[in-house]
């Protein structure tokens, strides 16, 4: 697991401290997701003969897809690396098209009716079926999970000193 840990430390922490201090900012976002989503694959090459007598899965897709079934989160993020990467996607399973489709709104009240006011900006993805969802969410919950699975293999306080 030492790999993976490393590049937890080393790649995903300071993506997500330098996006905290810039929440809006989409080439940070996408730093950010680029490497959760990477970090699936430190993850499964670290414990692939473990993974496939818990969850069955014997491919990094199958593995993918199992993390996805967890947390749709993970999906989206790696729907938002992938879109970043390669502009369009085709892939049935995708909740995104394109990399278009990550910006920063306002909001506020009266958004509903087309109105906006009283809030700020955020950065935000239109899903494909229409749905709006926040980055700032979908990061710290893929982030969370991933600290909280790494956590659980050896001792937080060595591993991720500070990484609140």
């Amino acid at each position: 697991m030492g790999a993976c840990h490393d590049f937890f430390r080393e790649y995903v922490l300071p993506a997500i401290r330098e996006w905290r201090e810039n929440r809006t900012n989409q080439r940070l976002a996408t730093t950010v997701a680029g490497e959760l989503n990477s970090l699936v694959d430190y993850y499964w090459h670290a414990k692939r003969h473990e993974l496939l007598m818990s969850s069955g899965c014997e491919t990094l897709t199958a593995f993918r897809a199992h993390l996805t079934r967890e947390n749709e989160n993970i999906g989206l993020v790696r729907d938002l690396a992938d879109s970043h990467k390669h502009f369009l996607l085709d892939r049935a399973s995708r909740s995104i098209t394109n990399a278009d489709q990550l910006g920063v709104r306002q909001i506020g009240y009266g958004e509903a009716y087309g109105l906006c006011y009283g809030g700020g900006e955020v950065l935000s993805v239109q899903l494909d079926n229409g749905t709006l969802r926040y980055y700032d969410d979908i990061a710290e919950d893929v982030f969370t999970y991933w600290r909280r699975l790494l956590d659980s293999d050896e001792a937080p306080d060595t591993i991720f000193p500070d990484s609140s």
